[in-house]
């Protein structure tokens, strides 16, 4: 069964649920490269990605 479990209990399904039981801010995939990313989380300097939301109109 995936998730995060304490004995036969899941106690967290997603991701973002996962790392908020893990008392971690959510990092994004594109960000997780095993280079420090979990400490610049905690101190709220990940750099913010780039959507097409802001870029739709320039199409």
């Amino acid at each position: 069964m995936h998730g995060l479990h304490k004995g036969r209990t899941v106690i967290a399904a997603k991701e973002e649920d996962i790392y908020r039981a893990l008392g971690l801010p959510f990092i994004e995939p594109e960000l997780r490269d095993g280079r420090g990313e979990i400490e610049r989380a905690l101190r709220g300097k990940l750099p913010k990605l780039v959507s097409i939301i802001p870029i739709e109109g320039t199409f």
